[in-house]
Order: structure tokens, then sequence, then C-alpha cells
């Protein structure tokens, strides 16, 4: 499975836990891979990933992404990852380097 390759792969190279998923992938399949990641390292993902998008992204945005997992959950799974941050003026690029996320 290349998913699982790429996550070796991430473990030798990068400290961090990151969650692999693909670059068209939906606010709901990164919420799903984060608590996936969560139950099956029992890393808290779910906070490194709540500490850095307040670290390094606008409020308006974090407020956003917190809106479709709380608040709006169904249109998570209509809302596509990379669509919102470039919205925001944030790139791929800039989107990985920040948060524990891996792009497929």
């Amino acid at each position: 499975m290349v998913a699982s390759n790429i996550s070796a792969l991430n473990d030798v190279f990068n400290d961090d836990p990151r969650v692999t998923i693909p670059e068209n992938a939906t606010f709901a399949e990164l919420f799903s891979a984060l608590h996936d990641y969560f139950l099956a390292t029992t890393e808290n993902v779910w906070r490194m990933f709540d500490d850095e998008l307040a670290e390094h992204f606008s409020d308006e945005l974090r407020g956003e992404i917190i809106e479709l997992e709380v608040i709006n959950p169904s249109r998570a799974s209509e809302t596509r990852v990379l669509d919102v941050f470039v919205a925001h003026g944030y790139s791929e690029h800039e989107v990985s380097l920040y948060l524990p996320i891996e792009w497929i």
C-alpha cells in the first residue's frame, strides 16, 4: 500500500507524526485520518494539528476549520482541504510544512 510506504518513510526522515491523505482530500477524510492515527499510535496528533494551525495560520481559517469539525461536520465531507487553505492565501507546501499532513 502506497500510504503505508510513505508513512514508513516519514517515520525514518521526520520525527513529527504525520497523516497521509490525497491532495484532493476533504476535511472529513483529514479528520478521520487524524483520528485513526491517534488510535493507532496514541500520539496526540489532534493537539499538534490545532497548535500548528493556531501558530502558523490565520484565526479566520482556524475558525472555519473548527466549524467544519464541530458545528457543521456534514459540510466537511464536501469541502476539500487544499481548496480552503488556498482560498485563504496559503500554498500546498505551507500546509504540509506546518501541519502534520503528508500529501499522496
